[in-house]
Protein backbone atom coordinates (compact mmCIF):
# COMPACT_ATOMS: atom_id res chain seq x y z
CA UNK A 1 0.00 0.00 0.00
CA UNK A 2 1.38 3.55 -1.09
CA UNK A 3 2.06 5.73 1.58
CA UNK A 4 0.43 9.22 0.73
CA UNK A 5 2.51 11.33 3.06
CA UNK A 6 5.76 9.17 1.44
CA UNK A 7 8.63 11.54 0.11
CA UNK A 8 10.43 10.79 -3.44
CA UNK A 9 12.89 12.44 -5.70
CA UNK A 10 11.48 12.59 -9.00
CA UNK A 11 14.14 13.18 -11.97
CA UNK A 12 13.27 14.76 -15.27
CA UNK A 13 16.60 14.41 -17.68
CA UNK A 14 16.59 15.63 -21.13
CA UNK A 15 19.35 15.56 -24.13
CA UNK A 16 20.74 18.66 -24.61
CA UNK A 17 20.49 19.72 -28.55
CA UNK A 18 18.74 16.63 -29.24
CA UNK A 19 17.02 17.96 -33.02
CA UNK A 20 20.50 18.81 -33.91
CA UNK A 21 22.15 15.07 -33.28
CA UNK A 22 23.01 13.00 -36.14
CA UNK A 23 21.75 9.60 -36.39
CA UNK A 24 19.28 10.87 -33.91
CA UNK A 25 16.76 7.49 -34.16
CA UNK A 26 19.80 5.65 -33.49
CA UNK A 27 20.70 7.59 -30.47
CA UNK A 28 17.03 7.59 -29.17
CA UNK A 29 17.03 3.75 -29.24
CA UNK A 30 20.41 3.68 -27.48
CA UNK A 31 18.63 5.77 -24.72
CA UNK A 32 15.32 3.40 -24.53
CA UNK A 33 17.64 0.67 -24.02
CA UNK A 34 19.98 3.00 -21.02
CA UNK A 35 16.44 3.26 -19.50
CA UNK A 36 16.69 -0.72 -19.45
CA UNK A 37 19.88 -1.15 -17.77
CA UNK A 38 19.08 1.78 -14.94
CA UNK A 39 16.41 0.32 -14.23
CA UNK A 40 17.89 -3.33 -13.48
CA UNK A 41 21.04 -2.15 -11.85
CA UNK A 42 19.13 0.59 -9.35
CA UNK A 43 15.87 -1.40 -8.84
CA UNK A 44 15.84 -1.37 -4.90
CA UNK A 45 15.96 2.45 -5.44
CA UNK A 46 13.07 2.86 -7.84
CA UNK A 47 9.64 3.36 -7.25
CA UNK A 48 8.58 3.71 -10.79
CA UNK A 49 11.24 2.90 -13.14
CA UNK A 50 13.07 5.53 -15.85
CA UNK A 51 11.10 5.61 -19.09
CA UNK A 52 11.45 7.79 -22.27
CA UNK A 53 8.80 10.44 -22.34
CA UNK A 54 9.06 13.40 -24.48
CA UNK A 55 10.95 12.16 -27.23
CA UNK A 56 14.53 12.94 -25.67
CA UNK A 57 13.49 13.61 -22.02
CA UNK A 58 12.55 11.14 -19.50
CA UNK A 59 11.94 10.51 -15.88
CA UNK A 60 12.02 7.93 -13.03
CA UNK A 61 10.68 8.19 -9.50
CA UNK A 62 13.01 7.52 -6.61
CA UNK A 63 13.32 6.61 -3.62
CA UNK A 64 16.71 7.89 -2.59
CA UNK A 65 20.01 9.07 -4.23
CA UNK A 66 21.59 5.51 -5.12
CA UNK A 67 20.19 6.07 -8.65
CA UNK A 68 20.35 9.71 -9.51
CA UNK A 69 24.66 9.09 -9.04
CA UNK A 70 24.40 6.22 -10.77
CA UNK A 71 22.68 7.87 -13.58
CA UNK A 72 25.26 10.86 -13.58
CA UNK A 73 28.07 8.24 -13.52
CA UNK A 74 27.28 6.39 -16.06
CA UNK A 75 26.79 9.63 -18.16
CA UNK A 76 30.12 10.16 -17.39
CA UNK A 77 31.48 6.93 -17.97
CA UNK A 78 30.02 6.32 -21.42
CA UNK A 79 31.67 8.96 -24.34
CA UNK A 80 28.41 10.72 -25.71
CA UNK A 81 28.36 12.61 -28.14
CA UNK A 82 25.46 15.38 -26.26
CA UNK A 83 25.15 16.24 -22.74
CA UNK A 84 22.25 15.57 -20.44
CA UNK A 85 20.83 17.76 -18.58
CA UNK A 86 19.29 16.28 -14.77
CA UNK A 87 16.68 18.23 -12.81
CA UNK A 88 15.73 16.44 -9.29
CA UNK A 89 12.58 17.59 -7.40
CA UNK A 90 12.10 16.26 -3.65
CA UNK A 91 8.37 16.39 -2.79
CA UNK A 92 5.35 13.96 -2.48
CA UNK A 93 2.92 13.03 -5.16
CA UNK A 94 -0.38 13.08 -5.83
CA UNK A 95 -1.27 10.13 -7.88
CA UNK A 96 -0.50 6.42 -7.56
CA UNK A 97 2.86 5.45 -8.33
CA UNK A 98 3.18 3.29 -11.63
CA UNK A 99 5.26 0.51 -12.96
CA UNK A 100 6.91 3.29 -14.93
CA UNK A 101 7.24 7.15 -14.10
CA UNK A 102 4.51 8.14 -16.66
CA UNK A 103 1.41 10.22 -16.13
CA UNK A 104 2.14 11.33 -12.70
CA UNK A 105 1.86 14.39 -10.52
CA UNK A 106 2.69 15.95 -7.41
CA UNK A 107 5.31 18.45 -5.43
CA UNK A 108 8.28 16.12 -6.64
CA UNK A 109 7.58 16.55 -10.46
CA UNK A 110 6.18 20.19 -10.07
CA UNK A 111 9.85 20.87 -8.47
CA UNK A 112 11.37 18.56 -10.78
CA UNK A 113 10.03 20.66 -13.59
CA UNK A 114 10.77 23.94 -12.49
CA UNK A 115 14.01 22.68 -11.97
CA UNK A 116 14.36 21.67 -16.10
CA UNK A 117 13.40 25.59 -16.58
CA UNK A 118 15.95 26.79 -15.01
CA UNK A 119 18.47 24.55 -16.64
CA UNK A 120 17.42 25.42 -19.88
CA UNK A 121 17.76 29.06 -19.06
CA UNK A 122 21.55 27.72 -18.00
CA UNK A 123 25.03 25.99 -19.24
CA UNK A 124 24.36 23.49 -15.96
CA UNK A 125 23.63 19.98 -16.05
CA UNK A 126 22.48 19.24 -12.52
CA UNK A 127 19.99 20.74 -10.56
CA UNK A 128 18.05 20.31 -7.24
CA UNK A 129 14.81 21.98 -6.00
CA UNK A 130 13.83 20.51 -2.27
CA UNK A 131 11.63 22.98 -1.22
CA UNK A 132 14.31 24.44 0.76
CA UNK A 133 15.49 27.62 -0.68
CA UNK A 134 19.30 27.38 1.76
CA UNK A 135 19.77 23.88 1.02
CA UNK A 136 18.74 23.87 -2.77
CA UNK A 137 21.48 27.02 -3.01
CA UNK A 138 24.16 24.89 -1.50
CA UNK A 139 23.92 21.77 -3.40
CA UNK A 140 23.56 23.56 -6.62
CA UNK A 141 26.47 25.45 -5.91
CA UNK A 142 28.69 22.36 -5.23
CA UNK A 143 27.26 21.06 -8.50
CA UNK A 144 27.88 24.03 -10.69
CA UNK A 145 31.49 24.15 -9.38
CA UNK A 146 32.47 20.84 -9.87
CA UNK A 147 30.92 21.35 -13.74
CA UNK A 148 32.93 24.38 -14.21
CA UNK A 149 36.08 22.20 -12.92
CA UNK A 150 35.24 19.82 -15.91
CA UNK A 151 34.69 22.13 -18.42
CA UNK A 152 38.00 23.13 -18.28
CA UNK A 153 39.18 19.69 -18.94
CA UNK A 154 40.91 18.68 -22.89
CA UNK A 155 39.20 16.21 -24.52
CA UNK A 156 42.05 14.22 -23.42
CA UNK A 157 41.24 15.09 -20.38
CA UNK A 158 38.01 13.78 -20.11
CA UNK A 159 39.01 10.71 -22.18
CA UNK A 160 41.43 10.26 -18.43
CA UNK A 161 38.36 10.68 -16.40
CA UNK A 162 36.04 8.24 -18.26
CA UNK A 163 38.63 5.56 -17.68
CA UNK A 164 39.58 6.56 -14.18
CA UNK A 165 35.50 5.68 -13.10
CA UNK A 166 36.18 2.02 -14.66
CA UNK A 167 39.42 0.97 -12.96
CA UNK A 168 39.82 0.44 -8.92
CA UNK A 169 43.58 1.51 -8.84
CA UNK A 170 45.67 3.92 -10.48
CA UNK A 171 47.63 1.21 -11.55
CA UNK A 172 45.15 -0.10 -13.71
CA UNK A 173 45.28 3.37 -15.14
CA UNK A 174 48.48 3.90 -15.67
CA UNK A 175 48.65 0.37 -17.68
CA UNK A 176 45.67 1.71 -19.76
CA UNK A 177 47.57 4.55 -21.00
CA UNK A 178 50.82 2.89 -20.51
CA UNK A 179 52.42 5.68 -18.25
CA UNK A 180 53.83 5.50 -14.52
CA UNK A 181 51.59 5.53 -11.70
CA UNK A 182 53.23 8.77 -10.57
CA UNK A 183 52.44 10.31 -14.03
CA UNK A 184 49.17 9.50 -13.62
CA UNK A 185 48.36 10.89 -10.18
CA UNK A 186 49.82 13.75 -11.21
CA UNK A 187 47.86 14.30 -13.56
CA UNK A 188 44.33 13.63 -11.94
CA UNK A 189 45.62 15.69 -9.17
CA UNK A 190 46.34 19.14 -12.02
CA UNK A 191 42.36 17.60 -12.88
CA UNK A 192 41.11 17.78 -9.32
CA UNK A 193 39.65 14.66 -9.71
CA UNK A 194 39.55 13.93 -6.10
CA UNK A 195 38.01 17.03 -5.23
CA UNK A 196 35.37 16.55 -8.12
CA UNK A 197 34.25 12.70 -6.81
CA UNK A 198 34.39 14.10 -3.21
CA UNK A 199 32.02 17.07 -3.83
CA UNK A 200 29.51 14.94 -5.56
CA UNK A 201 29.80 12.76 -2.77
CA UNK A 202 28.50 15.15 -0.71
CA UNK A 203 25.42 15.96 -2.89
CA UNK A 204 24.62 12.27 -3.10
CA UNK A 205 24.60 12.14 0.71
CA UNK A 206 22.83 14.72 1.44
CA UNK A 207 20.08 14.07 -0.30
CA UNK A 208 19.98 10.96 0.95
CA UNK A 209 20.23 12.70 4.73
CA UNK A 210 17.50 15.06 3.85
CA UNK A 211 15.00 12.22 2.19
CA UNK A 212 15.77 9.66 5.20
CA UNK A 213 14.74 12.69 7.13
CA UNK A 214 11.66 13.79 5.62
CA UNK A 215 10.39 9.91 5.79
CA UNK A 216 10.80 9.20 9.87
Amino acid sequence: MQRRDRTYFALIGDIVGSRQLEARAYWQRQLDEFMDELNITFAPSIASGFVVTLGDEFQALLYDATAIAGLRRELQVRALPFAVRISIGMGQVATDTKEYAVGMDGPAFHRARAGMQHLKRTTDTLHIVTGDDAQDTLLNTIAHLTQLLKSRWTEKQEEIYRLSLQVEKQRGLAEMLNISPSAVSRMLKRMHTADIMAAENVIWRELNRLITEANN
